[in-house]
């Protein structure tokens, strides 16, 4: 995605599409409980989000300062 603003980071929370929880529900389901989970180039954390209820720890690592940012403030 490159740099992002802010502005844009919002928006990208507010306007995408959010992934489905079954489809969690059925990954985990397939490889058993996981206890640690890394969402590499999380974003805004949207899939970060529904992994936290289901596993013990989650890593959210975004590279783009204004997708961190926003990912902050909703993950906390």
């Amino acid at each position: 995605m490159g740099n992002v603003s802010l502005e844009k980071a919002y928006l990208y929370e507010k306007c995408r599409l959010p992934y489905a929880p079954e489809a969690v529900d059925s990954l985990l389901e397939k490889i058993g409980h996981v206890d640690f989970v890394a969402d590499i180039g999380s974003g805004t954390g949207q899939l970060a989000r529904l992994f936290a209820g289901r596993c013990q720890k989650v890593y959210a690592v975004e590279p783009d300062a204004s997708m961190r940012q926003v990912a902050q403030e909703v993950l906390s």
